[in-house]
């Protein structure tokens, strides 16, 4: 059976056998229904791979609340689908399994797209959930965004008039980023 696997730039042949040992586990032997599966170089330009998605290319896009499809758009860059879920705070919908939220302002001044779960393929402004507390303020500054603080919290933002970023954390590792657009 000739299964076609993604990788970058490799090609090779990999022998997936039930091994049995034959002189204390020396040495193995293959049984005659094992299968080969072979591992070939695709294009980048494949459908079925994901690239990493970032909010940052997204800035200038606005949610269906606001006349745009940012959700359908990041959904499509992360070979995903949209879960619509109306919540009494507006309107809310999730992408990759529940990693990503994109919920409306309760307010109708903007919405905020929150990174819930790990995921290998998306980030906010290069922070991500996993990643540690400091790694992720680093990639957000090398991004362009200033600290910024208020009474109680700390936010990330080059205008915080149009956006900005918040980062959660327990025991030194982010748990959410959040990012929030304002919308006048």
């Amino acid at each position: 059976m000739r299964k076609r696997l993604l990788t970058a730039g490799l090609t090779c042949v990999i022998l997936i056998a039930g091994c049995s040992s034959n002189d204390g586990g020396n040495s193995s032997t293959l049984s005659s229904d094992d299968s080969m599966y072979e591992i070939t170089e695709e294009s980048s330009n494949d459908s079925t791979s994901e690239s990493d998605v970032d909010i940052m290319d997204y800035t200038d896009k606005l949610t269906s609340e606001y006349g745009g499809d940012l959700e359908q758009e990041l959904a499509n860059a992360l070979n995903t689908t949209v879960v619509d879920s109306d919540q009494d705070a507006g309107t809310c919908f999730y992408l990759c399994d529940g990693a990503v939220e994109i919920l409306g302002s309760a307010y109708g001044d903007g919405f905020f797209v929150t990174q819930l779960k790990e995921t290998d393929n998306f980030s906010i402004f290069g922070a991500s959930v996993g990643m540690s507390y400091e790694e992720a303020v680093k990639a957000l500054i090398d991004n362009g965004l200033k600290e910024n603080t208020r009474v109680y919290s700390t936010y990330y933002a080059i205008n915080p008039e149009d956006f900005y970023v918040e980062l959660k954390k327990e025991g030194g590792k982010v748990t959410e980023v959040i990012y929030i657009k304002i919308v006048s």
